[in-house]
C-alpha cells in the first residue's frame, strides 16, 4: 500500500505543472537524473554490468539497479536491509542505513519536500514506523528514500528523471484506460 501511494503520488507530480521547492538539482553520488550516463555510472560502482552495480552511498555498500532513456540516466534503485528470501543487500539493517542516508541528504538538500510517517505492523503485531523522505529538484527528478518497501526488512533508494517520471505516468494512464469494466 505505502508503494501504491508514492507511485500514485510520483505520477500525479510528474504530471502536474508544478514549481518545485526542492535543490536545484538532485544527485546521488554525483549522478545527476537526466544527464549522467552508463560510462559515469559504471565508473562509481562495483562489479557493474549494463544495469546493475555495488555503490556505497552513506558509508553502506548496496546493490542497485539503473536505467537510462536515450542514453542518460533515468532512474536509479538501490536496495537496503534483507531481501525477501533472507539475502543481505547492506551490513546493517534497512532501520539504521536508512537513517544514516536521511541524515546525510537532508544535509545535502535540505528539508525534504515530502516527509511521510505511518505506523505499520507485523502479522504477530510488533509495531514499527514506515518512513518517506522525498526531494524533488527543480527540474522535476526526485530523490526518495523509503525505510520499508514491500517487507519490513527491505527499503530502498529511487532517484528518478522527470522523463521517467513521465513516461511512467503515460504508461500507467494508457494501461488504466483500457481496462474494461
Amino acid at each position: 500500500m505505502f508503494m501504491k501511494s508514492l507511485l500514485l503520488s510520483t505520477m500525479l507530480v510528474a504530471t502536474s505543472s508544478v514549481t518545485f521547492a526542492g535543490p536545484n538539482q538532485i544527485d546521488v553520488l554525483g549522478l545527476v537524473p537526466g544527464v549522467s550516463d552508463l560510462v559515469q555510472v559504471r565508473k562509481l560502482g562495483v562489479k557493474t554490468t549494463k544495469d546493475y552495480g555495488f555503490f556505497e552511498i552513506g558509508g553502506h555498500k548496496m546493490p542497485c539497479v539503473y536505467r537510462f532513456l536515450n542514453g542518460k540516466l533515468s532512474s536509479f534503485n538501490c536496495y537496503i536491509g534483507t531481501g525477501p528470501r533472507g539475502e543481505k543487500y547492506t551490513e546493517a539493517t534497512n532501520a539504521a542505513v536508512h537513517a544514516d542516508l536521511v541524515q546525510g541528504f537532508l544535509k545535502k538538500f535540505g528539508k525534504a519536500d515530502t516527509v511521510d510517517i505511518e505506523p505499520v505492523k507485523t502479522r504477530a503485531g510488533v509495531a514499527h514506523e514506515s518512513s518517506l523522505f522525498l526531494w524533488l529538484d527543480k527540474h522535476g527528478n526526485k530523490l526518495a528514500l523509503l525505510s520499508m518497501t514491500d517487507t519490513m526488512s527491505r527499503g530502498a533508494l529511487v532517484m528518478e528523471s522527470l522523463e521517467n517520471r513521465q513516461q511512467q505516468a503515460l504508461e500507467e494512464s494508457k494501461k488504466e484506460a483500457s481496462r474494461k469494466y
